[in-house]
């Protein structure tokens, strides 16, 4: 009887040492994956990056759009002087 118990013990002891790897393994596993999502979140190369160079990239297409209004009506406005008097020279 003593040795069907003394194999349990040790079923047991190797049993819990699966477990304990096991856990730590898992935890490793996780700590690394919230590393991984908070860099994707938040790191250098992001979605909050992306997010705010698209927005920087909207307002440099709408500026370039109200500079290129302004500069033609900067242009129409020097050739009509130009056109006014032939000795105009800016």
């Amino acid at each position: 009887m003593s040795e069907i118990l003394d194999e349990y013990k040790v079923k047991s002891k190797s049993s819990s040492l699966k477990l304990i790897m096991l856990f730590c393994l898992a935890v490793i596993f996780v700590v690394i994956f919230g590393i991984y999502v908070g860099n994707v979140l938040f790191g250098e190369r992001s979605y909050v990056v992306l997010k705010e160079l698209q927005k920087e990239k909207i307002y440099l297409i709408k500026d370039i759009q109200n500079l290129q209004k302004e500069n033609s009506k900067l242009h129409k406005l020097y050739l009509e002087r130009t056109s006014l008097d032939p000795d105009f020279k800016p």
